[in-house]
């Protein structure tokens, strides 16, 4: 009875060139305030290489920043990427191995001619690798808690640390994970593109009768520059809110709230 319960397990290939992405929460310090920041942790479970990105939410424009500045540390893009199921690429799943993607994914995924696959639901098991990496970076990276003064301070922590781990031995493999980096995952990488992906959404806001418009929980005062009832654009980048008249000209560009800075 005990060997018809018994479970057969296949073991998984993981070709160079393949990668998992996820994110995972970590505790900063930041003007002597503790906050929560994400960080997105690309794997690669050939290589046991992985390679990490800081940022202040998980919303789609700090995804997408993420996923692209990771893309420039590592000078290339991996053919194929796996994913779960996150509202900032996924609107809808459909029916299995089907799913309805944001637009703006779409044109990403486009641009970096990388082919993005979904995990099934409830199924993270299926990114493995990159699940236990993300718990790996979160208690050896991220302990003690990092202390900094700017986003850029921040970046740098992360690559050193990432940039160090690779020079330890490969768990199986008789090289380091460098080594494996370079002589055998990278070459496998697609280039990158002339031109990087400007990732902003596009959000229409109504001026109100004191000359205010409140945008990602912020109230934005454009006083003297533009009448009551007018509709701005408003530029949503992952560190920025551009604002626009209805002539699509600058009238104001201010820090989004969570990056902490005033100008």
């Amino acid at each position: 009875m005990e060997l018809e319960r018994a479970k057969t397990y296949e073991r998984l290939e993981h070709p160079p060139g393949e990668a998992q992405a996820d994110f995972t929460t970590i505790e900063v310090c930041r003007n002597h305030q503790l906050i929560s920041y994400k960080l997105l942790v690309l794997s690669f479970p050939y290589s046991n290489a992985a390679f990490v990105y800081p940022v202040p939410a998980e919303n789609q424009e700090c995804f997408l920043e993420a996923m692209k500045q990771v893309f420039e540390q590592m000078g290339g893009v991996p053919q194929r990427i796996w994913f779960d199921n996150l509202s900032a690429a996924v609107v809808h799943i459909e029916k299995p191995g089907e799913r309805q993607l944001t637009d703006m994914f779409r044109r990403f995924c486009a641009h970096y001619r990388f082919e993005a696959v979904f995990c099934n639901p409830y199924s993270g098991h299926e990114k493995g690798h990159v699940e236990a990496k993300c718990g790996y970076s979160k208690r050896n990276w991220a302990v003690p808690v990092p202390v900094f003064e700017s986003h850029e301070q921040l970046v740098a922590h992360f690559a050193d640390q990432a940039e160090q781990d690779r020079r330890r031995p490969h768990y199986a493999k008789q090289q380091t994970i460098e080594e494996l980096w370079r002589g055998d995952e990278k070459r496998h990488l697609l280039q990158l593109p002339a031109e990087p992906f400007e990732a902003y959404r596009l959000q229409a806001a109504v001026v109100n009768k004191y000359g205010e418009i409140r945008v990602d929980e912020t109230t934005i005062p454009l006083v003297g520059q533009v009448a009551p009832g007018t509709e701005v654009i408003v530029q949503l980048f992952w560190d920025r809110l551009v604002l626009l008249n209805p002539r699509h000209e600058s009238l104001l560009t201010v820090p989004r709230p969570y990056t902490g800075r005033t100008a």
